[in-house]
């Protein structure tokens, strides 16, 4: 049986700064150069940025100067993508006390859709150069090094799984009615689709990143709990992944369909700031492109 929704539009873009930014224009933007990790890895740490403003406009330069033909995305969506979130984090109580994150793609991915939704497509970590900072380290897994340690179902098979994986358990939320975005944050929870397994299909309701954690909130438990799914699915997390300690200065980008992150460690109370970068109405077409673009980093 599918998820019973509440409405047909599950276009939340209201939620993010849309209506205070513009589309990006590559023809309006001075050229900067893309880091050749970022096209490879799917993220790339970038040094000498001043401020949070200095920051902002390298990321809206480095969206204006990606090589389309390289990554599909860019050019579906060029010349649509906007900035959706500039924010000093962490701010929210429940994460301000963790002290571990799981892999998951920031407001998750969209698989499928019935209407209009918003595609998150690059965010980005700045250490600014004074202020507060903790030992915390941001974590990031490229998808394709990660995927290729294993053999996976043919394409077709892939896309059915995840389709109705995505259609039955999508993120949402149980109150006041059951709702079903059609997405999916947690890493394990496309894999756990990709494999036609049910090991996650309960965590839709948790709050992203949180699916591992720890009762205790241990943060070598919590890694571990997580390294122990993607074990069960032929996967070593620990050989691919990278835990990055930005020093003050430096810009994380990751781009949000290509790598998963996560952290360990507890950040101190607006440290970082966090930039998201997205299509505020992507049309059901598009969506189906972000699947395909996702899946192919399977095969």
């Amino acid at each position: 049986m599918h998820t019973t929704l509440v409405q047909d539009n599950l276009d939340f873009s209201s939620s993010f700064s849309f209506h205070q930014t513009v589309p990006i224009r590559p023809v309006l933007l001075p050229r900067v150069e893309v880091p050749e990790a970022f096209y490879g890895e799917g993220f790339a740490v970038v040094d000498a940025i001043a401020s949070p403003e200095a920051a902002r406009a390298y990321l809206e330069g480095l969206i204006a100067s990606v090589d389309a033909t390289r990554l599909p995305l860019y050019l579906r969506f060029a010349g649509r993508v906007q900035l959706a979130s500039e924010t000093c984090i962490p701010t929210c109580a429940a994460i301000v006390e963790t002290t571990f994150q799981g892999l998951h793609f920031d407001m998750g991915l969209p698989i499928t859709t019935p209407s209009p939704q918003v595609v998150q497509l690059l965010l980005a970590l700045y250490r600014p150069l004074t202020g507060p900072y903790s030992q915390a380290a941001t974590r990031v897994v490229p998808l394709r090094r990660l995927l290729s340690q294993r053999r996976w179902s043919s394409e077709h098979e892939l896309e059915t799984r995840v389709v109705d994986y995505a259609n039955r358990h999508g993120d949402g939320w149980e109150r006041p009615k059951r709702v079903n975005t059609y997405r999916l944050a947690c890493l394990a929870r496309l894999i756990d689709s990709a494999d036609g397994s049910t090991d996650m299909i309960d965590r839709r309701d948790v709050a992203t990143g949180l699916e591992f954690r720890d009762a205790g909130n241990d943060e070598r438990r919590s890694l571990q709990n997580e390294y122990s799914f993607f074990e069960k699915h032929g996967m070593d997390v620990s050989a691919v992944e990278r835990q990055v300690r930005l020093e003050p200065g430096q810009l994380l980008v990751v781009d949000n369909t290509r790598a998963a992150h996560g952290r360990v460690g507890k950040r101190r109370e607006r440290e970082m700031w966090h930039y998201l970068f997205g299509v505020p109405s992507a049309s059901p077409e598009d969506i189906d492109e972000v699947r395909h673009e996702v899946l192919r980093q399977f095969i």
